[in-house]
């Protein structure tokens, strides 16, 4: 063990790991309590003015050394327990010294630098994949169809909701196929017979031509330019006020016939034709007609400087 320091011959002494010493008379009161406890060393009379010292001396031949402090002469006995020394009696337990006084607080040595950081390590291999486990089962069978619960009473019948809009007129169907001509019905009653409507005088050319040349085409009942030839006797009494005359062949170019209506030899001008289409001529006045009246209608020719119209036959009515 190391030696503890000591100051010259103050009575201080600084124990070994101590930074503080301590007096003698502390040091004499710790050994005596080891040997008050039954310590693994025994430490003989300590003389006032030394110190015990457990690193040094000369071994005795009973297992107990000395150490010589300095040049006072004074010397202290240390004695391992079981090494021959016999143990003393116990001694009286020594007063309690004083405590001493604090010492200063040593200053806080420097922090020392941060060691460099060590190298990574290498990454390690990655372990293999364990294998799948098993799939487990799908969900269970379907369970069996509860029995159909009985019908609920049927619910009131609610509000009629208002009339929606009209719809847009939907496309036009095709026509249907024709269907078949139903039975004939049966033949109706025979209606009144009507009043007795006009008579109408009529007369033709018979198939005769007029001339385009002829001063006279009398025609009534046929054509010929005298007069007395032709004409038509009235079987009954009316009054008529149209002339309707029809031609076989249109006049052409800018020619046409003049009519006249000749009643009972008298003479007066209808009207002037140039179609081929029937014209009716009203009269300037309404004729009235008696039984035994004679009539006939004259055609003359349109002349200079008019062409002369193209030859046709003819069939004229006069009615109402």
């Amino acid at each position: 063990m190391a030696r503890g320091s000591r100051r010259g011959r103050t009575g201080r002494y600084t124990p070994p790991g101590s930074k503080r010493p301590v007096t003698r008379a502390a040091m004499g009161l710790g050994l005596t309590s080891m040997l008050a406890t039954g310590g693994s060393a025994l430490v003989g009379a300590v003389l006032p003015g030394t110190a015990a010292y457990a690193d040094g001396g000369n071994r005795g031949g009973n297992g107990c050394w000395n150490q010589s402090q300095g040049n006072s002469g004074n010397k202290s006995w240390t004695c391992v327990k079981g090494q021959g020394a016999p143990t003393g009696a116990t001694g009286t337990t020594g007063a309690t010294g004083a405590t001493g006084a604090t010492g200063p607080t040593g200053a806080t040595g420097a922090t020392g630098p941060t060691g460099p950081t060590g190298p990574s390590g290498p990454t390690g291999t990655t372990g293999p994949t364990g294998a799948t486990g098993a799939t487990g089962s799908s969900l269970g069978p379907t369970g069996p169809i509860g029995p159909t619960g009985a019908t609920g009473a049927t619910g009131a019948t609610g509000l009629t909701g208002p009339t929606g809009p009209m719809g847009s007129t939907g496309a036009t169907g095709s026509t249907g196929a024709t269907g078949s001509t139903g039975a004939t019905g049966a033949t109706g009653a025979t209606g009144a017979t009507g009043g007795t409507g006009p008579d109408f005088i009529d007369g033709n050319s018979a198939g005769a031509l007029l001339s385009p040349t002829a001063a006279y085409n009398y025609v009534g009942a046929g054509l010929s330019s005298t007069e007395a030839d032709v004409e038509q006797i009235v079987d009954s009494g009316q009054t008529l006020d149209t002339l309707y005359v029809y031609l076989s062949q249109s006049p052409g170019g800018n020619a046409y016939w003049n009519v006249y209506l000749d009643v009972n030899g008298s003479s007066s001008f209808v009207g002037a034709i140039s179609t081929t289409n029937p014209a009716a001529l009203p009269l300037s006045a309404p004729v009235t007609l008696t039984p035994g009246d004679t009539i006939d209608v004259d055609f003359l020719p349109s002349g200079s400087p008019y062409d002369s119209p193209a030859a046709a036959t003819v069939s004229w009515s006069l009615g109402p």
